[in-house]
Order: structure tokens, then sequence, then C-alpha cells
């Protein structure tokens, strides 16, 4: 409980900080299989380097979470896709338990053990061991008292180069993977420099876009939870309808509460974790 105030708190502060700007990201297109432009407002200009940093995550669907029935600390994930070795991770724990961890896949996919480097003092994930390709065990520094979980897992994107278009004021991102069709992404702005080497605040942290059968997709400014979240768990949302002062206490009555609106808790809960999840990026580079 801790910890969701922390992320409340900070995902607040994010909102009255950032709502004065206008600067943002109007689209995001994809290109082609290895390339997605962001059209920026107009606003912003970048110098022919662009200075900044950004990550491209992928939606990696977990099929399946469930408590492990000789160790209560532990919690089993099977994935609906393999993971790659050598690449970077994000897990983050929606509601069932309390916790996040980034983490790198090694050589081996199997029966490997990787602690969190952000040790844990009271309840949060100590390490990850990945049993196989589709499957993830996660080690809690406590034993969990719920029986149904929701995580989500995010899988790191190599950005190889970022080059600006000043005629069209477009700002292009180029991956070494490529995207596959059909699937869920995400940007995370982590740093961006204008021309004159200001950091640029953005009223947006979070974009969210979509690939299609072709590929080719524009996704609006704001990032869409929805898309994110498994159909289930928003099947009977409620849109909340509170003032940003009374954010707190509809979160936690929504926690607390699962028939005033369980789902919206969720979504809202979701929302902060990723605030944090990007508060704390920005914080560990400086």
């Amino acid at each position: 409980m801790k910890n969701i105030r922390t992320l409340l708190f900070m995902f607040i502060t994010t909102l009255c900080i950032t709502s004065v700007h206008a600067a943002n990201i109007d689209t995001v297109e994809v290109a082609d299989t290895k390339n997605i432009n962001l059209q920026l407002s107009q606003d912003i200009t970048l110098g022919d380097t662009v200075e900044g940093e950004m990550k491209v995550l992928k939606d990696i669907n977990i099929t399946f979470a469930s408590k492990d029935f000789n160790d209560a600390s532990k919690v089993i994930l099977t994935l609906n896709e393999d993971l790659k070795t050598g690449n970077n991770y994000s897990l983050l724990s929606i509601f069932g338990a309390d916790g996040n961890i980034d983490f790198t896949t090694t050589d081996s996919l199997e029966d490997v053990e990787i602690m969190n480097e952000i040790v844990p003092t009271e309840q949060g994930i100590v390490k990850v061991i990945v049993k196989d390709t589709r499957t993830l065990e996660v080690v809690f520094f406590e034993a969990l008292t719920e029986d149904e979980f929701e995580f989500k897992l995010l899988s790191e994107l190599t950005v190889d180069a970022m080059t600006y278009n000043s005629a069209e004021n477009k700002l292009q991102l180029s991956i070494a993977e490529t995207f596959e069709k059909n699937f869920n992404y995400m940007i995370i702005v982590l740093s961006l420099k204008d021309i004159m080497g200001t950091e640029i605040v953005l009223d947006d942290d979070l974009y969210n876009f979509e690939t299609s059968d072709t590929l080719e997709g524009v996704q609006e400014e704001e990032l869409s939870i929805d898309a994110l979240l498994s159909d289930d768990d928003l099947l009977n949302a409620e849109e909340t309808t509170e003032e940003i002062e009374n954010l707190e206490e509809v979160a936690l009555n929504a926690a607390a509460s699962p028939q005033t609106g369980t789902e919206t808790g969720i979504v809202l809960l979701f929302t902060t974790l990723l605030t944090g999840f990007i508060f704390l990026r920005k914080k560990f580079q400086k």
C-alpha cells in the first residue's frame, strides 16, 4: 500500500507539472518493419543531431499467472511467445502482488535466476527465474495472500538511430529488431532536447501504437491503457470523473471495494505504475 501511495503521488505531481505545456508528439506512424515516424507539435524544433533517449517496448501477453502450490512467495507466469536471449524486459505487478523488476536474459533460457538490482526491503520482487522460453517464476520478498494476479511484461527493442526531418518536423526512430504485425507497442520518452539544448517537457511521456496486417498504423497522442489490459479486466470498467485532488482516495477505494469499481482501479493503478516506471528510469539516468 505504501508503494501505491508513493506512485500515486508521483502520478499526480506529473499531471500537475506537465499539464501547462503544449509540447507533444501528435501522432505515431509505423513507416515499415524497422522505422516509426513521430510527428512533433509545432513548438518543438530539434537539432540536426538528436539529443535524447527513447525506449520502444513491446507488450508480451501473459496467458496464465498462478501461485506456486509449494511456495506462497512465488508466482508462475506462462507467456504466449518465446523470450529472447540477451534482451531487456520490464515486469510490472498490476494487482494481486506488489513489485516490479527490470531484467536482462542471458545466453541460456533454462533455469536461470536473475536477481533484482533494486533489492526490496519489504514486499517486492526479489528475483525472476527463467524456467524455459515461455515460463517465468517470480519470487517475492514475502508470501503472497492473494490467489489471482495480473502482470505486464514489456520487451525492450533496441533503438539504433533517431533522425530528425526538419521540413516535416518529424522524428524517425529506427530499431534493430523488426516490428511484428498486429502487436501493441509503447514509446517511452526518457529525455529529449531541442535545438538549443534545452530539455523538452512533453504533455505525455507514454505513447502507445499498434501495428496492423500491413505494418502501418497511427495512434492518438495519449496512451491507450485499454490496449494494454486484457478484455476481462475492462469488461465492466467505469470511467472515473473525480477531480485530481481526490485521485488517491478513488484508487484506494476501488482497490478495497470490488463492487464499486475494481476495473477502474486496475486501469488507474496500471497508469500509475507506468508513470512510476518512467520516473525511476529518468531518476536512474541522472
